[in-house]
């Protein structure tokens, strides 16, 4: 089977879809599985969390890329230094 950084996973070749396996901390799985008292499967809580996490990921590096655009621009930039506090 294909590995990616160490994940194993399957392609279904009739879906667009692929399975990955994790490895997560046992009370991280145990809150998941009382996390299903909600009648939603553990694969729809961490894919739902998965997606959320790339969206977020996503609109960050989108605003990192248009800050770096701006500044390009404007030419105003912000020194290393003063971003610490």
């Amino acid at each position: 089977m294909p590995t990616l950084r160490g994940h194993v996973f399957k392609v279904n070749r009739m879906s667009a879809e692929a399975t990955i396996s994790i490895n997560i901390p046992l009370e991280t799985k145990r809150e998941l599985e009382h996390a299903r008292a909600t009648e939603q499967s553990t694969e729809f809580i961490a894919r739902e969390a998965i997606e959320a996490h790339l969206a977020d990921r996503r609109a960050y590096l989108a605003a990192a890329d248009e800050a770096i655009g701006e500044a390009d621009e404007t030419g105003e930039f912000i020194s290393w230094g003063a971003t610490k506090h």
